[in-house]
């Protein structure tokens, strides 16, 4: 009984480094259930996903490998295999998802994340129609249909569509652009988004307002809508444009002379791994305005 609860704890304590990203003490921990309970499949399992997390793909799949031989489910270990073979083995990635969603086509963690990768490699196509699979079983996607049918590109000739940003702001503003092609289409239009992003796109789409619907679409439904390939993503750029008043503000800050760079270089830091895309701006290492070059 006291090892039994010795490994819990350790298992627990692994869990909960994890969760605060506290990596090292995390895999320490669960080598320590281990050693208390080597035949735990579970065990081998959060030290895969610690290792991955760190980047240690072949010992990760080689927790893998041990949990499985421990009886672990060989749908979740192809799952967690295409999860940590993603960036090196893109092709054994896909591989690895397709034999977790043939043990279980309705797994959607397997079927969202293969269809993120299809993305990532250019097959727009098949990574969209993932991306419609999930969006068909959401909450929200239930809601809309009961107040008004699903828009699948007929046209529009003035009728009222819905359009929802669902993701974050950098997926909105990605795809907003395709409310241009619906624009054209005559639609009245209401975009609904998060209100941080309210000011921005108000001033970009000016046409857009706040009414009733006959039809809606998700924002990142369009790409799908409109049979998106990596030859014909909307590209009529700029298609934002920043407030006006802000635009005076920071002119009159920044002002209108020398060379001036602007870098985006922060995400939204609630983002579980934020750490993987955002660079943290050091005090100490200010460097001085940089002047135009004669």
């Amino acid at each position: 009984m006291l090892a039994a609860a010795c490994y819990e704890a350790a298992v627990g304590a692994a869990d909960v480094r994890v969760a605060r990203q506290r990596l090292g003490e995390g895999l320490a921990a669960v080598d320590r259930s281990i050693a208390l309970s080597p035949d735990s499949s579970e065990a081998h399992v959060v030290r895969a996903d610690i290792l991955g997390e760190l980047g240690r793909v072949q010992e990760c799949l080689s927790a893998l490998d041990e949990a499985r031989r421990l009886g672990a489910s060989d749908q979740m270990i192809f799952h967690k295999r295409a999860l940590a073979r993603m960036d090196g083995e893109p092709s054994g990635a896909l591989a690895d998802f397709d034999r977790a969603l043939a043990l279980n086509p309705d797994h959607v963690p397997a079927r969202r994340d293969r269809g993120f990768l299809k993305l990532a490699l250019g097959d727009l196509l098949a990574g969209w129609a993932d991306h419609e699979w999930l969006r068909e079983r959401a909450c929200d996607h239930h809601y809309f249909m009961a107040t008004a049918p699903q828009w699948q590109g007929e046209p529009l000739g003035g009728e009222r569509l819905l359009v929802n940003a669902e993701h974050g702001l950098g997926d909105t503003f990605q795809f907003v652009r395709y409310l241009r092609l619906i624009e054209n289409q005559g639609a009245v239009i209401t975009l609904a988004v998060p209100e941080a992003a309210r000011r921005l796109l108000a001033a970009s789409f000016p046409g857009i307002s706040v009414t009733g619907f006959d039809f809606h679409a998700s924002l990142m439904s369009l790409p799908s809508v409109f049979g998106t390939t990596l030859e014909t993503i909307p590209a009529n750029v700029p298609y934002l444009s920043a407030d006006a008043a802000l635009v005076a503000k920071w002119r009159q800050i920044i002002g209108t002379e020398g060379f001036r760079v602007g870098i985006v270089w922060q995400g939204n830091p609630a983002y579980q791994r934020d750490r993987f895309r955002s660079i943290p701006l050091l005090p100490s290492r200010r460097l001085p305005p940089c002047q135009a070059s004669a």
